[in-house]
């Protein structure tokens, strides 16, 4: 009688309990951001005074980048650093150097010339991911209106300036 009803007890426990389910479930959640590196300026035109010789600014940039390893920073003259007489360079032209302003490494403190292209890299910084923003400011030298070798004959001088980023 005890083994019937031990029997009946174990037969009622196995079928009491449910089968078992697979109770587990993966999800693989994914998600991108790309990649984005752009320099703007708050002015395209900018006028400058042929007449002085101090730091003048030529507007003001902001950089946004949010790629992981940084930048590279290319800042490069259509003519060299020289602001040249619409006309031809053969009527003048005014030389200048370049600073800029600003945090994050953007900074250019020493006067740097473009006659070739000033190239920097830049740390990534969240200070970029968010849009840091600086001044860049021209220099000109003291124009050799006197001398033969640059007479400044009148009219419009002009250049521009590029300034590029690309990822590291």
């Amino acid at each position: 009688m005890k083994k019937l009803l031990m029997t009946a007890v174990a037969v009622s426990a196995i079928s009491a309990t449910p089968a078992m389910a697979d109770d587990k479930a993966d999800l693989s959640i994914k998600g991108n951001i790309a990649l984005a590196c752009t320099v703007s300026p708050d002015e395209r035109d900018v006028t400058v005074d042929l007449n002085l010789t101090t730091e003048q600014t030529a507007g003001s940039l902001t950089y946004r980048c949010n790629g992981a390893n940084g930048f590279t920073r290319t800042i490069v003259s259509d003519n060299s650093g020289r602001l040249n007489n619409a006309a031809g360079a053969n009527r003048g032209f005014v030389p200048y150097t370049v600073t800029h302003s600003g945090g994050s490494g953007i900074a250019i403190g020493t006067p740097v010339s473009l006659a070739t292209a000033f190239t920097n890299s830049l740390a990534s910084s969240a200070a970029f991911v968010n849009g840091q923003t600086g001044q860049l400011r021209l220099i000109l030298a003291k124009p050799a209106s006197a001398t033969d070798a640059n007479p400044l004959f009148a009219g419009d001088y002009t250049d521009v300036i590029r300034v590029s980023i690309t990822a590291n």
